[in-house]
Parts: C-alpha cells; structure tokens; sequence
C-alpha cells in the first residue's frame, strides 16, 4: 500500500541519517584522538575572533585607532618639525608602543578569523598585507626609538635607508583611513559619488590640457618669431619670461587661470608684440573661466 511504503522509506531515510551521524561521530573522535586536541583550539578560537572581528563594537573600536593613530602622527609631526634635535620623547613613546600593540591585535584578530590561507590570498589580501606592512614597520619604528633616540649610532646608508621605511610606514598608516569611510554611511555614498564623477574629471582635464598645449604653442611661436625679427631688448625679457619656452608658455597658461599668478602681467608682457595678442590671450582666459571651468 502507498501509506505503508512511505512509513518504510521514512524509516529507512531516518535509519540511514542516525547511520552517517555515528560514523561522522566517529570519524570525529578518531581524528581528535590522532590529532590530538590542537584542531578543537583552533576551531574555538577562529570562532571568537570571527565574532570579535564581525562586531560592530570591534569596528568602531579599531576605525577610532585609526583614525587617532592619524592624529597623533600629525601632532608627532608638528613636534618633531619644531624640536629637530629630537626624534621623540618617553610620551610620545609609550603612545607608539600602544599603537603598535593595537595594530598588532587586529591584525592577528583578522589572521585567526579567516584563516591563513584566505588572509594571505582571500579577497581582502591587499588589504591584509597592508595591515602587516603597518604592523612591522610601527615594531621596526618603535625598535630604531629605543635603540637610537637620535639615530646617531646608526650608519649614514642604513640610517637613510630606515628613514624612507618609516616614512613610507607612516604613510600607509594614514592611508588605512580609507577602510573607515565603510563605516559611515553618509560618507561612504560621498566617496562613491566622487568616484563616480572620475570619468568626466578626466576627459575635462584631458580637454584643457588640449587647449592650454594649443595656445601654448601659439604663443610661444609668436614670440619666438618677435625675438627673431626685433632681437632681444630690455623690453622683450619679460615676455620672454612668460612665454619664451614652450613650458613656460604652459606654466604661464596654467596659473593664469588657477590663480596661480596675476594674468594681467602675462596679458601686458604680450604688448611689445601686438595688441591683438594681449586680446587673444584675454580670450584663452575667458574661454576657460566661463566655458571650460564652470
């Protein structure tokens, strides 16, 4: 009958699930009495640094370190640059050693929570890598502090090559404010409306790379062509200082519309030559100003 054979492939589905959860039990038992209890404490551990680490307690934590470890760099800075015989001091030091530790914890947390294999080829290895570069050069940094204050006792060559080190190491620490924007929502969508205007940035700046090489060359060949013909005069150097090459043509075009230099200058350095010049470069600023920039 229908009911009774469905009773029976029940019972036999049931007997065989019971079947392969013993063999799995045992099969357990087998390789934890052979491995020995090593897998279990890392099983347990991978769990609660998994937990640590996917904790938006934990996130907040560790965006806040970053973002004070940014702080403290720059105020280090700003102290080094007006004590230049000195590199550091105790407080500065012990602050670099919490920071260090910090670095270091979150790093192993994140190792011991995904595992080695997916923090060294996973889809955030870049990022983990620049964690462990931020960890070792903080304990390389805080080492050389220790060791030499000063830097004094290191050689010329070692000293310079250690210097870039830690400055690069430095850098990278500042850079890691970039995970923090993933934080904040209204941040996050800034960033990615930025990013998305990429493009458009480019091909206009592509556009007025274009228009500021054209008339460079068009005015650095008129003036070229006036020294040729009047010779070089008292009169002519300043134009020539604005436009007498190619790339100072260039420069000049450039500055003259981020206000980098007063245009007028450029404009009235043009006036040996011909009025008609000094009006095409009051043109090439209009156009850019009013068409091109805005």
């Amino acid at each position: 009958d229908s009911p009774s054979s469905y009773e029976l492939a029940k019972r036999t589905g049931e007997a065989v699930t019971q079947a392969y959860a013993r063999v799995g039990a045992v099969s357990k038992e087998f390789a934890e009495k052979r491995l020995g209890p090593l897998p279990m404490i890392w099983r347990s551990c991978q769990g609660v640094a998994a937990r640590i680490v996917n904790s938006q307690t934990a996130g907040i934590f560790f965006a806040m370190v970053v973002l004070t470890n940014s702080v403290y760099l720059g105020v280090h800075l700003s102290w080094s640059s007006q004590n230049p015989e000195q590199t550091s001091n105790s407080v500065f030091l012990t602050v670099h050693i919490a920071y260090s530790v910090l670095f270091t914890l979150e790093a192993v947390l994140h190792f011991v929570a995904v595992g080695p294999s997916a923090y060294i080829c996973g889809s955030s290895w870049a990022w983990n890598w620049l964690d462990l570069f931020v960890v070792t050069s903080s304990w390389i940094e805080l080492a050389v502090d220790i060791v030499s204050p000063d830097h004094e006792t290191l050689g010329a060559n070692s000293n310079l090559r250690i210097m870039r080190l830690l400055r690069l190491g430095r850098l990278v620490r500042v850079v890691r404010i970039v995970r923090v924007v993933k934080l904040f929502r209204a941040l996050r969508t800034l960033v990615y409306s930025l990013l998305g205007t990429l493009k458009s940035l480019f091909w206009s700046f592509l556009l007025l790379i274009l228009i500021i090489y054209i008339f460079g060359i068009l005015f650095t060949d008129v003036v070229l062509n006036h020294l040729w013909e009047e010779g070089r005069t008292a009169e002519s150097e300043n134009v020539q200082q604005y436009f007498g090459t190619l790339y100072a043509s260039i420069i000049t075009l450039f500055r003259s519309i981020s206000n980098g230099i007063t245009w007028e200058k450029a404009a009235n350095s043009l006036e040996p030559i011909s009025t008609f010049w000094v009006q095409v470069f009051h043109f090439y600023v209009a156009f850019c100003s009013f068409a091109l920039l805005n």
